[in-house]
């Protein structure tokens, strides 16, 4: 709701706050069009997530019966497994016209619930992952590093999300994160990355906010001007870190901020209890 009303002024599309909170019909229209169809509203793309996620919940029951069949037979699940990874790689060899996997509905849920099954087994097996988590990363460099080269070539088309490069970089993730745990054994440590780590959510959905007011206010333009007199693959690796870096830099803050005022409601509006 909160999007809804105050995203189009962030974005830039209304001319003053007072605009962007009276919102025309036609835009009450389309969110519930876009609620009935069960996608994300134009202006919060990055929540597809979201909506995925919820179908993959309610397909629970059928995925917990289906890793319990592949679970009694190691040939039927090594086949299961082999013929997932096939339909992905052809997939995107037709350049998704084979399954048209999508961000919404039965084109998302279908290949998400794919994933979830596989995952699943890969968690089965942490231990034997863990030992090549210090090879993750040259793993995930590679595969993105090929990426880019079939991009600059004209293979514009190329999946990330539902492909398996996207799932090996997932996997790659998971083992560096399961060995780093297992490498460093401080209390103090876990605790700060736990911290960190319970912010993520807040970050991935306030995140559109701060790229929206750094374009707004033109700082992405300055940065690549600043970077104009360094090589062009330099200027290419540094741009997106920088700006990553700086967009999670201050959806924190918001998350934060967001946070404490919700604990401090919860204070206000919890009952007291009776001093004795």
């Amino acid at each position: 709701v909160f999007s809804f009303y105050v995203f189009p002024y962030v974005a830039g599309s209304a001319d003053s706050l007072s605009a962007s909170l009276l919102r025309p019909g036609s835009a009450y229209r389309e969110a519930l069009q876009s609620l009935l169809r069960w996608q994300r509203l134009s202006t919060q793309g990055h929540l597809w997530y979201l909506y995925i996620y919820v179908l993959v919940i309610l397909l629970f029951p059928a995925l917990q019966g289906m890793v319990q069949t592949l679970a009694r037979s190691k040939r039927l699940r090594t086949g299961a497994l082999l013929l997932a990874a096939l339909v992905f790689a052809v997939n995107v060899f037709t350049d998704n016209q084979l399954m048209q996997f999508s961000h919404h509905t039965i084109g998302g849920m279908v290949p998400a619930a794919m994933i979830a099954v596989f995952g699943h087994f890969l968690f089965a097996h942490k231990d034997r992952l863990e030992k090549y988590g210090f090879l993750a990363p040259v793993l995930f460099v590679a595969v993105n590093v090929l990426r880019t080269i079939l991009y600059r070539r004209g293979y514009h088309t190329i999946l990330y999300w539902y492909s398996i490069s996207g799932v090996v970089c997932a996997v790659c993730v998971i083992a560096f994160s399961l060995r780093v745990t297992t490498a460093f054994q401080s209390d103090r440590l876990h605790r700060r990355i736990s911290t960190i780590a319970s912010y993520t959510f807040p970050v991935y959905l306030f995140h559109f906010y701060p790229i929206r007011i750094l374009s707004r206010l033109g700082i992405d333009a300055r940065l690549l001007t600043a970077l104009e007199g360094l090589p062009s693959y330099v200027a290419d690796l540094l741009y997106p870190v920088i700006l990553a870096v700086l967009v999670f830099l201050m959806t924190l803050v918001i998350a934060v901020v967001v946070r404490a005022l919700f604990r401090g409601l919860r204070r206000c509006f919890s009952p007291r209890k009776a001093q004795p």
